[in-house]
Parts: C-alpha cells; sequence; structure tokens
C-alpha cells in the first residue's frame, strides 16, 4: 500500500501533524482515486456486526495478517501499520471484494489490478 500513489506523502503529513481536517479531506480524496470509494461514500454500508467486515474489529497484527492475506502490505515497511489505514481500509475492502458497485482498483498496474479483481470474484462466489 505505501507504494500506491500519495499514501507516502499522506503518510508522512499525518506523521507530522496528526489528522486535521484537511488531512482527513484528503484521506477521503485519495480513496476515491485508488478505489472508487471513500470511507464517507461506504460508512453506512458497512455495519461491525456483518461478518464480511469482522476484521475491523481484529487487533492490529490480526488485521495485518489479515490483509497480507489478500496480498497487501499495509505496513510503513518497518513493521507499523500505515497511520492512512484509518481512512482506507473499508475503501480497499470493499475495492477487494467487490462489496460496493462504485469501488475499483484504480492502480496503475492494470494486470495486477485485474488479477486482485478476479481473485475478489472467486471470493465472492465462494460465498
Amino acid at each position: 500500500m505505501r507504494d500506491q500513489s500519495g499514501v507516502g506523502p499522506l503518510e508522512w503529513e499525518v506523521e507530522q501533524h496528526g489528522w486535521t481536517e484537511g488531512l482527513v479531506e484528503s484521506a477521503h480524496d485519495l480513496a476515491e482515486d485508488l478505489f472508487g470509494v471513500s470511507e464517507l461514500d461506504v460508512e453506512d454500508d458497512i455495519a461491525l456486526d456483518d461478518p464480511r467486515y469482522e476484521f475491523l474489529k481484529l487487533m492490529r497484527d490480526e488485521a495485518d495478517e489479515y490483509w497480507a492475506r489478500l496480498g497487501w502490505d499495509i505496513t510503513d515497511g518497518d513493521g507499523k501499520q500505515l497511520r492512512v489505514m484509518e481512512y482506507l481500509s473499508r475503501p480497499l475492502l470493499c475495492a477487494v471484494k467487490r462489496l460496493h458497485p462504485d469501488a475499483k482498483l484504480a492502480m496503475a498496474d492494470d494486470a495486477w489490478a485485474a488479477s486482485l479483481e478476479a481473485d475478489a470474484k472467486r471470493f465472492k462466489a465462494s460465498r
């Protein structure tokens, strides 16, 4: 995740200044750029009592493992979870598992995005 466009600069800003109103807005914009939806678009659709979103209740290490199983490294490279995941987790999940009609993987590497979308379709079909 840290190599995706916009993630590094936002992560640095949050590290320096904490979550300001402007940085939260930037996180929503980044989520829309990367996944087609923001936390605001999906927050009403994702109930914590829905089993598809159980991972949102996981402890940090367990959440890191969950994302790793889906092929995503959400750490800063030194083992700490990226701060921006606070606003990117739900949109990413919606894109990876196709849980929202507007969610998509808008990354530059089309082959990689297509592979993740195929995985998401297989996951959805197995449910």
